[in-house]
């Protein structure tokens, strides 16, 4: 797995001897854009996908119309932001269905409640969070687990397993080793600080107990959720939005996403993916989406230049150092975006081959994207993604 570690200030990025490219915030796209987020180095333009000039005046003042009816509702959380796009009820099939009997300001304040709880157990910059809390405890000690917290690990730790140990929580050591943590590295890690974080990394080194609903760390280690928690929040958001019986909206945090039902008159929603380019701004893939997550994971704009070489934010596990294999770009759609959130983050660290055999022996629907050393750009898409790859 890659844990990606969280944006360093630009004030810091400045003082960097070596060259840090940076990942830029803006999308140059011709597409009107309702939402564009930055995530692990890849662009998902969560958007209406209309190219401009190609609605007629009637679709212009009926989307007119939708606009007006809908919910939009933004704030920031896990040192990132959330978006959310509600459309009233009243296409709904659902006879039942109510129209809009929330307010804006009642709607935010109950899912900005919903994401607080969520970083309260799983945020790792909140000295007295569930899971701060988890990692300073002693080892051999069974620490009782909130519901939300042992599900994610749970989760994590069966992923880990699945994926050959390409995803584990425990891998925050290298990365600030590395220099993708929170602080500069003056010296790269060699082959006897390799060993000594042999001893920090390993997801083996943490067993749960399902009846007891608790942890036990059988050595030291740190757990970091950032790989998976966000798509977690997004699945957590959903689930309260069906509460209030909504059946067509959008949900984003920090770049993963659910998109629920379908819009206004049928239509679709629909997202781009960036091509993974360096230096341009383009759309690689559209998707279209309906009752599904989304989420993608690259290192194209998070990396660093060192002697000439460039170092990959993303960890592999096994050798506890930057991948560099070709694989820059991986989007996994699923029935739960922490998973989704999950798998682009281990198929990213297993490279194209390795990630695309493991991909369709678990039916998943994904595209990963190479890039050679000239440039080029070479696709590899499952089965299971192909109903969901727009025309455009």
């Amino acid at each position: 797995m890659t844990l990606v570690a969280s944006a360093m200030s630009t004030e810091k990025r400045k003082k960097k001897k070596d060259a840090l490219i940076r990942r830029p915030f803006l999308c140059a796209f011709s597409y009107r854009l309702s939402v564009l987020r930055l995530m692990r180095g890849i662009i998902l333009c969560m958007a209406v996908l209309q190219i401009n000039g190609c609605d007629s005046s009637e679709q212009h003042g009926q989307d007119g119309q939708d606009e007006e009816r809908s919910l939009a509702i933004s704030g920031r959380t896990m040192g990132t932001t959330y978006n959310i796009k509600v459309y009233p009820n009243g296409d709904a099939p659902n006879e039942s269905a109510v129209d809009i009997s929330i307010g804006a300001e009642e709607l935010k304040a109950k899912v900005q409640s919903e994401l607080d709880s969520i970083n309260a157990a799983m945020s790792t910059y909140k000295a007295d969070s569930e899971l701060s809390l988890l990692n300073r405890a002693e080892v051999g000690r069974c620490l009782p687990l909130s519901d939300p917290l042992y599900d994610v690990i749970n989760a994590s730790l069966k992923l880990s397993d699945i994926s050959q140990g390409y995803f584990d929580v425990t891998v925050g050591p290298a990365v600030d080793a590395w220099g993708f943590g929170p602080l500069d590295v003056v010296e790269l890690p060699g082959k006897e600080r390799l060993v000594e974080l042999r001893d920090l990394v390993g997801y083996q080194a943490i067993e749960l107990n399902e009846e007891a609903r608790c942890l036990t760390k059988k050595a030291q280690r740190r757990v970091d959720l950032s790989a998976i928690a966000k798509g977690y929040a997004v699945d957590r958001l959903v689930l309260l939005l069906r509460g209030y019986a909504f059946s067509s909206f959008l949900v984003e945090v920090g770049g993963e996403v659910w998109a629920e039902g379908e819009k206004p008159a049928g239509k679709t929603w629909r997202i781009a993916v960036e091509a993974p380019l360096k230096h341009d701004r383009r759309i690689h893939s559209a998707l279209q989406l309906k009752s599904v997550g989304v989420a993608s994971s690259g290192d194209y704009r998070n990396y660093y230049e060192r002697d000439g070489k460039a170092y990959s934010h993303t960890i592999d596990p096994h050798t506890l150092s930057p991948v560099e294999h070709h694989l820059v770009s991986v989007t996994v759609l699923a029935n739960s975006t922490m998973m989704a959130d999950a798998w682009a983050t281990a198929l990213l660290a297993m490279g194209a081959e390795k990630g695309l055999d493991l991909a369709k022996q678990e039916g998943l629907a994904a595209l990963l994207i190479e890039r050679n050393s000239n440039g080029h750009l070479k696709s590899y898409q499952t089965a299971a993604i192909k109903p969901y790859l727009g025309n455009d």
